[in-house]
């Protein structure tokens, strides 16, 4: 609990500071991992045995708690140090503080109002990243509230049809009903709920990370990262990397969202309502599910990207922070993570477009109740994650993306009204992680409203996806669908 803490104390070292991030990553692996292992029917129904307390161990609660022990935690050591010990970053805190800084280096006035110029954070900048942590706790209240709908419909459902009632209203073209999931265990989520809760969950882990992250940037910007004893470029490089690291988990978490997003559309496709399957179920169920898992390729390989680019974003930084390989590392970041980030830019637009599409395929679109506009936040807080930091890059002074945009600029002379939007290196990081906050504040709101109570969806969401096939055999008797391949072949 203690290592959790912002640093700011005298017992503050190197190897600590990181550990937040690293403890960040093994309690998030440990609960995708204990996810897994729940999802086994023998291990829920072992855990169902425990009665009341069953839910109290679900990989969704014992998340949530964490979380919430985070953001409580993060919280107060922002009102604590920032809002109370600091005054709302005062700036006549801030000027004592940066002039023990250049005591401690021995700099000239002139130095040191050079070095003061490097950390000046902007009147509005300054404004809007102290209102960004209670946009952030609202946020994550206003979304956690919207989740824990999902979970209790979960839970209701599977009692009713256990105590043999109906749980979800009949469907209007009296077509044979979806057989609900149920097997004694209500806690335990239906796999399509267990993706949705997934994928809307994401912006809660974003809240706390870039709450995490504006603290390590204050302190950079209002000297409180300084030590006496300790190098300030050492302390700062520290402070920087341990910063990109707790947003780079909150991105690493997004990616295992979109894979959940892709078996969610899968799943759909899959078990489709508008296809039939015909008289060869066994030949034709396998032509479904390679067409599903074809139809998401762009998303599956925006995740798989996405892995491999977090993984070596995670090794450049911890190797910057080794002496020996500071250089390298920072010749790496700059020829190659910069370059990659601008590709990664467009691999992400082209996941939001398939995104896009495959959401007005009928099946996902109907059993939805109306997909594309529910995943407006999903796929606004995927470009404000990827797309984000490469603009405000392009406004970064000294950035290499800056330098191409500032030649363009120059070509139409508008280099004056260019340099009123820029940024250092530091105030970029401050406006993206307190944008961040701000931002989820804004997902959370549209996932409330586009995630409504719809009885339709939520019947979808509840389907017993193994039960599936003998209701989907009734309703082509039913119906008299022309199977698959004989309308292929007629046609």
């Amino acid at each position: 609990w203690l290592k959790l803490g912002p640093k700011r104390g005298p017992v503050a070292a190197v190897v600590r500071v990181m550990d937040e991030t690293l403890l960040g990553w093994i309690f998030l692996i440990g609960m995708m991992i204990w996810r897994m292992f729940l999802r086994c029917h023998c291990s829920q129904k072992l855990l169902h045995m425990c009665g009341p307390v069953a839910w109290m161990f679900q990989w969704y609660n014992l998340t949530f708690a964490g979380l919430v022990l985070l953001l409580v935690r993060t919280f107060w050591d922002i009102v604590k140090y920032d809002y109370v010990g600091f005054r709302f970053l005062s700036q006549d805190k801030i000027h004592d503080q940066i002039g023990k800084i250049c005591d401690a280096k021995g700099l000239s006035d002139a130095d040191c109002d050079k070095f003061r110029e490097d950390l000046v954070i902007p009147p509005w900048l300054h404004t809007f990243s102290l209102v960004a942590p209670v946009c952030g706790l609202l946020g994550f209240f206003i979304l956690s509230m919207r989740l824990s709908y999902f979970v209790q419909t979960n839970a209701t459902a599977k009692r009713k049809v256990q105590q043999g009632e109906q749980a979800f209203p009949p469907n209007e073209d009296g077509t044979p009903e979806d057989k609900i999931s149920t097997d004694g265990m209500p806690w335990k989520l239906a796999d399509r709920m267990d993706w949705v809760v997934i994928i809307l969950g994401t912006p809660l882990i974003f809240i706390v990370m870039a709450m995490r992250s504006l603290i390590r940037i204050w302190t950079v910007m209002t000297g409180t990262a300084f030590r006496e004893g300790t190098a300030w470029e050492d302390m700062e490089r520290l402070e920087i990397a341990t910063y990109q690291m707790d947003l780079e988990l909150a991105v690493g978490f997004q990616f295992y969202a979109c894979l959940m997003f892709g078996l969610l559309c899968t799943s759909f496709l899959q078990h489709s309502r508008i296809v039939s399957t015909g008289r060869d179920r066994k030949y034709t169920q396998r032509y479904m599910r390679i067409v599903a898992y074809t139809a998401v390729q762009g998303v599956y390989a925006f995740v798989f990207i996405g892995v491999l680019r977090t993984i070596f974003d995670i090794t450049v930084t911890y190797i910057s922070e080794v002496p020996k390989y500071h250089d390298q590392a920072q010749v790496i970041q700059v020829k190659i993570l910069d370059k990659v980030g601008t590709i990664f830019s467009f691999v992400t637009l082209l996941c939001m477009l398939n995104m896009f599409l495959i959401s007005r395929v009928p099946d996902i679109a109907n059993g939805l109740n109306g997909a594309n506009p529910k995943f407006t936040s999903v796929r606004l807080l995927l470009l404000i994650a990827q797309i984000q930091p490469q603009v405000l890059q392009a406004i970064t002074v000294g950035s290499t993306l800056y330098m191409t945009v500032r030649e363009n600029v120059a070509k139409f002379h508008m280099e004056e009204e260019f340099s009123r939007w820029t940024f250092t290196k530091k105030q970029a990081l401050l406006a993206h992680a307190a944008a961040l906050n701000v931002e989820c504040l804004i997902v959370g709101c549209l996932t409330w409203l586009l995630w409504r109570p719809d009885s339709k969806r939520d019947k979808a969401l509840m389907m017993d996806l193994k039960a599936d096939d003998g209701v989907a055999q009734a309703r082509e008797v039913e119906d008299g669908y022309e199977p698959l391949l004989d309308a292929s072949i007629c046609s």
